[in-house]
């Protein structure tokens, strides 16, 4: 797909998201028109003490149910965990999903960090998590297709296109049953002798929708009922075209389905009303008690003296943390632009007058819608791990707080803002990235959130004011108690703010990473390699790579670009404090190429830095690194290495280090060398991930080499981290006539040569495919473990696993980063024509 193509795409998907909710919010203010604010307080006010404690009581019933799916998950998994710890991330995970969205990958996301954190192994997550998601769907197929089928409701009822095809649930209901059916059968055939947990699995679903069902129900109570099983059908086909719709949280078209298909039980004031405290019981304040407890546990986790272990997976425990913190800075600023819709109470007007002149409570409206639109802005600035954010939204979230007191002694949004600016303080780790909120490429779909939050707060206003609404009012009328001045006023900010923004970025456009050629490129190069401890930064002399530093020039990303992917060749390069925005700046340049995004072969340490980004993973081997320090030839475990090194030296063969000074004199020599090994092996030359032999490249490195009566029989270029933290080789190549073991010998006398010059590891390179988790539901980890075992025919993955462990090195684990997790495929497809030199160099013999 052309980029221009893609670009047509995403317009149209938003286009479509925008005219489906205009069309639900239409159909819902033709209804709304008859009534006022007041009306929709008296409806809210009309539920019963009793119904308001019953949904309270559901809430907490229905999220000790959600917890039941990890717990049972785990019981499935056989895998023996504290129910305690279990819970906690269960609720966690579930208030995120359930508020937020997304709860594929945001649930998901808080499992595998939580869980992690208490080492429970990679692919029991991933399982815990498959089960739950699936058992949550399962509920819907069951339940959706009993009570559809068997207590149908009438389509013809809901404001949306007139000609459906169908006119009630039964056909929905059936289709339902039928998937309910089927995963019923392949369940059994998978897991034969899990029908309790399988009956588990379908008690826990049931009592989740009917609980959830029931809080909107209680939330309707009056005197004019439908009954139960009716409303949770109604209830289950509003849920179906909230998903469908694909408007976030189904907003508008969930609430458009429930108004038209309830509003001859109940008048629609009644039903917005309930629908309102439903969204905010069962979903924020669940959010709410979450992101609390998440930030205590943060806190104390930080102070906690914890194993080293778990010290590693702690650096990206929180990698979510600032999505939920961007949340509730954006229902912060949603708080203070609606509050300047809404009039408040003549009491609390009475005693802010006592405290504070005129003119300053009126402008505090005006300032205060100002200071909400700001912080919806800010907001995505912290979604993406500004700095300068972070400090912007602790000063506006203050100045809200003061705001919120001075214009009508407003202490709800005040405490919250209070909350929210608790919550921001602790967490300036996570804001690493030295960039202008005005630079960054502003999502399609967080501008779109922007503008139905604006759109709903002016609504209401409109709403609430509709019969005194005049132009004169909005600059002449300064009296007390006339609210709708102060809304009209208080509107115009937020548009000054919003067209300001806007403007701003069109003078100044999203900034575009540009790649840097420059006649100073070298000179950044190379101060970014004199500061690394990764050797792998010197395949950047091969010319198959572009670069691309951040903005300050300490780190860069070297990439190449294969198929519909740019590939990143392992982990930035340069100062570690400036990863986060080297991989951010990459990120950013992909994205506005139209680009796949993919980090090959990444270390562990790093793995916060792409979660942040939301990359997904994929492990695909180990790299073997030997500590010199500890590397002997002496003792029983080196007896095969002694041996070898023993009868090469005795049969006068000797190792020696030429400089790059002196390469020319032996270059003819090496060259012949390489020809010669690539012909024997019917190979040619690779590259991106592997160094290729041009008199360029491996000018740049010393060389090793293997000589007897002073012809070199076998050579290597060794790469040399500055810092002495690391050496490896890259080229390795000998003659035909080269004795058997020669590659061991050469091997040997590198690993005792980087000892003597006092580096801390020698890395042997990366073992592909090694160290896989078996017994994993990922089908690329199965097939991983398939090659490893069984595909020597088309690269001896064992065998080199093999050779590498005769060293005693650590293993440390390597992984593929990558965007959109159904394009892995396509993805391991590039990487592979990239390494291999295109098609031809992949099906050729190796």
């Amino acid at each position: 797909m052309t980029e221009k193509n893609k670009k047509i795409l995403d317009f149209l998907k938003i286009a479509l998201e925008v005219f489906i909710f205009a069309f639900a919010i239409f159909f819902i203010h033709k209804e709304l028109k008859r009534y006022s604010i007041k009306d929709l307080q008296d409806s809210i006010h009309s539920i019963p003490n009793w119904a308001f404690i019953g949904i309270i009581l559901l809430t907490i019933i229905d999220y000790i149910v959600l917890t039941g799916f990890d717990l049972l998950a785990f019981d499935h998994e056989k895998y023996k965990f504290s129910k305690l710890k279990t819970m906690f991330t269960s609720f966690i995970s579930f208030s995120f999903s359930n508020s937020i969205g997304l709860s594929g990958l945001t649930a998901s996301g808080i499992r595998v960090n939580l869980y992690s954190a208490w080492e429970v192994p990679y692919k029991t997550i991933i399982n815990v998590t498959i089960f739950c998601y699936v058992t949550y769907w399962l509920g819907l197929l069951w339940v959706g297709g009993i009570f559809l089928s068997f207590l149908p409701v009438n389509l013809l009822n809901i404001n949306l296109p007139k000609f459906l095809p169908i006119s009630t649930t039964i056909p929905v209901g059936i289709l339902l049953l039928l998937g309910a059916g089927g995963f019923s059968i392949y369940h059994y055939k998978k897991y034969n002798g899990t029908l309790l947990i399988y009956l588990g699995r379908i008690v826990l679903a049931l009592c989740d929708w009917v609980a959830i069902s029931l809080i909107l129900y209680l939330a309707l109570y009056s005197d004019k009922n439908i009954d139960f099983f009716h409303f949770l059908s109604i209830f289950i086909i509003a849920q179906i075209l909230g998903v469908i719709s694909n408007v976030p949280g189904g907003i508008g078209v969930f609430d458009l389905t429930c108004i038209t298909l309830l509003q001859n039980f109940y008048p629609v004031d009644k039903v917005i009303g309930a629908l309102l405290i439903y969204r905010v019981v069962y979903f924020f304040f669940p959010l709410l008690v979450g992101f609390i407890t998440f930030t205590l546990y943060h806190l104390m986790k930080n102070k906690m003296k914890i194993s080293n272990k778990s010290f590693e997976a702690r650096k990206y425990i929180f990698s979510l943390f600032p999505t939920g913190l961007s949340f509730f800075i954006f229902i912060g600023g949603a708080l203070l632009i609606f509050s300047g819709a809404i009039p408040p109470s003549i009491k609390n007007l009475d005693l802010v007058k006592e405290f504070f002149p005129l003119s300053t409570i009126q402008i505090s409206h005006f300032i205060g819608s100002v200071i909400g639109t700001i912080l919806l802005i800010l907001a995505y600035g912290v979604k993406r791990r500004l700095d300068i954010s972070y400090y912007l939204t602790i000063i506006f979230l203050i100045l809200g707080i003061f705001v919120s007191l001075i214009k009508d002694f407003d202490f709800k949004a005040a405490i919250g803002l209070f909350i929210i600016l608790l919550g921001t303080l602790p967490s300036k780790e996570y804001f690493y990235r030295k960039s202008s909120i005005f630079s960054e490429r502003i999502s399609k779909s967080w501008m779109l959130l922007v503008g139905i939050t604006i759109f709903l707060g002016m609504y209401i206003g409109f709403l609430t004011h509709k019969n005194d609404l005049t132009l004169r009012a909005m600059f002449l009328d300064f009296n007390l108690y006339q609210e709708t001045p102060k809304f009209l006023r208080a509107t115009l900010g937020t548009f000054l703010v919003l067209f300001t923004f806007i403007l701003i970025r069109i003078l100044k456009p999203a900034k575009i990473e540009n790649l840097d050629e420059d006649e100073n490129l070298k000179e950044d190069i190379e101060n970014c390699l004199n500061i690394s401890s990764d050797t792998t930064g010197y395949l950047v002399y091969l010319d198959d790579k572009e670069v691309l530093f951040e903005p300050d020039k300490k780190s860069f990303v070297m990439f190449g670009k294969s198929g519909n992917s740019f590939i990143a060749m392992g982990d930035p390069i340069g100062d570690k404090n400036s990863f986060g925005d080297s991989i951010w700046a990459f990120y950013n340049y992909c994205k506005s190429h139209h680009m796949q995004t993919v980090f090959y072969e990444i270390s562990k340490e790093n793995l916060n830095y792409y979660l942040d980004i939301g990359l997904s993973f994929l492990k695909i081997g180990e790299c073997a690194k030997v500590i010199l320090k500890d590397f002997t030839l002496e003792g029983s475990k080196a007896k095969k290495l002694r041996y070898t090194h023993s009868k090469f030296t005795k049969d006068g063969f000797t190792f020696e280090l030429i400089s790059k000074e002196n390469i020319p004199s032996i270059l003819q020599e090496i060259k012949e060398i390489s020809d010669e090994w690539l012909k024997d092996k019917s190979a040619k030359e690779k590259g991106f991930s592997l160094g290729k032999f041009t008199e360029e490249y491996i000018s740049n490195f010393p060389i090793g080499v293997i000589k007897k009566e002073g012809k070199i029989y076998a050579f290597s270029n060794l790469l040399m981290a500055s810092d002495k933290s690391e050496i490896t080789l890259d080229l390795m190549r000998y003659r035909t006539e080269a004795p058997s073991g020669t590659m061991e010998f050469c091997f040997i006398c590198m690993l005792l040569a980087g000892k003597e010059m006092g580096f801390e590891k020698f890395n042997l390179g990366m073992a592909p495919l090694s160290g896989i988790e078996k017994n994993t539901a990922s089908f690329w980890n199965k097939l991983e473990n398939l090659l490893f075992a069984y595909g020597k025919k088309f690269y001896n993955f064992q065998g080199l696993r093999a050779f590498k462990e005769k060293f005693n090195p650590e293993w440390e684990p390597k992984y593929i980063a990558y965007s959109g997790p159904f394009n892995l495929p396509k993805i391991i497809t590039d990487i592979t024509l990239l390494i291999s030199g295109g098609v031809k160099g992949l099906i050729s013999k190796k």
